[in-house]
């Protein structure tokens, strides 16, 4: 988000969800815009959520295994980003961590 929100942007959350996140876009001048969800539909975001909000080519997901497989604490999330900014997420990545750890790369496959 700090990299790419500007002033006024839209960040979509799942509600309950997170609260620091709501803060964090609201620290880059981002609005947070939070959608509720239920156990219906495990308290994850669902593309219909989304397309009535804000859905868009340059839409960037971020979520983690914390809640949804029962890894709190694992540290372990995922992104997916429009094809023109893998490259530099890649950077940024490799300059901010090397890998998530082993143990938790192989908790994530086993969650899969």
């Amino acid at each position: 988000m700090g990299a790419l929100l500007e002033r006024d942007s839209n960040v979509l959350l799942a509600d309950p969800g997170y609260p620091f996140n709501r803060h964090f876009a609201r620290f880059f001048e981002g609005c947070a815009k939070t959608i509720a969800v239920t156990v219906d539909n495990d308290y994850q975001l669902i593309a219909a959520d989304i397309e009535l909000h804000s859905d868009d080519d340059e839409a960037f997901v971020i979520n983690s295994f914390s809640k949804f497989f029962g890894m709190t604490g694992w540290r372990l999330g995922w992104l997916v980003v429009p094809e023109g900014y893998s490259n530099v997420m890649d950077q940024l990545a490799q300059n901010l961590f090397l890998a998530a750890p082993t143990m938790s790369q192989y908790a994530a496959l086993a969650a899969f």
